[in-house]
């Protein structure tokens, strides 16, 4: 049996690994059953490579990260720019596909193209996405009026985002 699960290459190695390091943790709890465990578990997984595991954990970090981006146009103070930024990165690496379609995407497309091209944003995007998480801070601090704990975890989480987005280098031209 020991032929039947050796690993067959750099990737399948480091999938062994992975799952000698999570079996060593169940051995107290299923020592009776350890043989049998260990000839059932170990041929299904052993094709799994870490560039599936990394494809996969890179989509669902894009996914993740476009959603957060949506929040921020409604949620003040929440930056939508780094998000989306982050969002092209992951799918870069995770889901050409989705990489693409966000790339298509008629709002987001220009400044991600921008993006990838020159990492920096241009003086307008920056002001434009200071500017509208500035308008809809004061919104919601006007919204919040009598709140004052409220209003200052706001003002905190929009200069936050603020510094995020001014962080972000700026192209010149």
């Amino acid at each position: 049996m020991a032929q039947l699960c050796a690993p067959q290459s750099d990737n399948t190695m480091t999938s062994r690994r992975i799952y000698d390091e999570i079996y060593g943790s169940f051995v107290v709890v299923i020592k009776s059953h350890q043989a049998d465990f260990r000839n059932k578990v170990w041929p299904l997984c052993h094709n799994l490579t870490m560039s599936k595991i990394h494809q996969v954990l890179f989509t669902l970090c894009g996914i993740l990260a476009v959603l957060l981006g949506l929040l921020g146009i409604i949620l003040p103070g929440l930056p939508t720019t780094p998000f989306i930024l982050l969002a092209a990165a992951c799918f870069a690496k995770g889901s050409t596909r989705l990489h693409q379609r966000l790339l298509a995407n008629k709002y987001l497309g220009a400044m991600i193209r921008d993006w990838e091209q020159n990492r920096s944003l241009s003086r307008r995007i920056k002001w434009s996405a200071i500017g509208l998480m500035l308008v809809m801070t004061s919104l919601s601090i006007w919204q919040f009026s009598g709140k004052p704990l409220l209003q200052l975890l706001l003002v905190v989480v929009a200069v936050i985002g603020a510094i995020v987005v001014g962080r972000i280098p700026t192209r010149s031209h």
